[in-house]
């Protein structure tokens, strides 16, 4: 039975009343497509109550249209309110007492939403660009959320500061709607180079200003923050047991930069001694010596 199929209420083709209330459903549903446009009133009410600013919203079906056909579709609608004059009697004042909660935590697909919705990156770059930030310690995962690190909360309360239209989106959306109108042969290329150029240039030198403060800053932040600093960098860089082949008295590290060839240092900066590893296959650091 399909809705187009004209079907009497006590048809025999209906085999019980679950099958016959499933048809009014999707008939009405169907029919409904025909009617006429439904009519609401919104209203926005400013009050004030106590010489407290208030505000409220209202909104009232005042014609049903294709809502009489299909009235489940139908959502709940407030009550009509007169006002006769400037003043509305309060009958009852009701005070609910509620804690806020926190922003949600972004997932990856609520992330990459966002990130589209803010034309940051495209559909490819996107991934690559949440893993740029969690390599550089800027945000982690925890059980498929991801949480900002105290570093990266560093970086966005200090530039912001002097950066903050660099770091909207907005920044990105503007420099798109300047590629479009070359597209559109409103302005000319080097107009356009030469806004960004200026924009960019403008905001360098005012975190040049800002300079000196912002070391001071990062200095006091890795005091207060050197055993997690600490505990970080040694994820990327391991000692190993043997000792620096020039020098003789610091042991090698081994270094794996990000989607780089890992490498062998010596731990003295002054010795400068680098040793390649081999690019593909698993290292283990042992904690033991070989005894031969």
């Amino acid at each position: 039975i399909t809705p187009i199929e004209s079907v009497e209420y006590d048809s025999s083709k209906f085999e019980n009343e679950i099958q016959r209330k499933v048809y009014n459903i999707i008939a009405r549903h169907y029919l409904a497509l025909f009617g006429k446009n439904a009519e609401e009133s919104k209203t926005t009410l400013k009050l004030l109550i106590k010489d407290e600013p208030f505000t409220s919203q209202s909104v009232i079906l005042i014609f049903e249209g294709f809502l009489e056909i299909a009235p489940f579709l139908k959502r709940s609608y407030d009550s009509d309110i007169k006002i006769i004059g400037n003043e509305i009697t309060v009958k009852k004042i009701l005070i609910n007492d509620k804690y806020t909660k926190p922003l949600p935590q972004y997932s990856d697909t609520n992330l990459l939403i966002l990130m589209e919705r803010n034309r940051l990156g495209t559909k490819s770059t996107r991934p690559l660009i949440i893993e740029i930030l969690i390599k550089r310690d800027l945000v982690y995962r925890n059980k498929h959320k991801y949480l900002i690190t105290e570093l990266g909360k560093f970086l966005i309360d200090n530039l912001k500061v002097i950066w903050l239209p660099f770091l909207k989106p907005e920044f990105t959306k503007a420099v798109e709607d300047l590629f479009k109108d070359i597209k559109d042969k409103k302005k000319t290329m080097n107009e356009v180079v030469n806004i960004v150029k200026n924009t960019f240039l403008s905001l360098f030198d005012k975190f040049l200003a800002n300079k000196p403060k912002i070391l001071l800053k990062i200095n006091d932040f890795k005091q207060q923050n050197i055993i997690t600093i600490n505990k970080n960098y040694s994820k990327k860089v391991s000692s190993t047991s043997a000792h620096c082949p020039t020098c003789k008295k610091y042991l090698m590290k081994l270094v794996k930069p990000y989607k780089k060839r890992r490498f062998l240092v010596c731990a003295d900066e002054k010795c400068k001694t680098y040793l390649t590893v081999p690019k593909n296959g698993r290292i283990t650091i042992l904690k033991s010596l070989c005894s031969k």
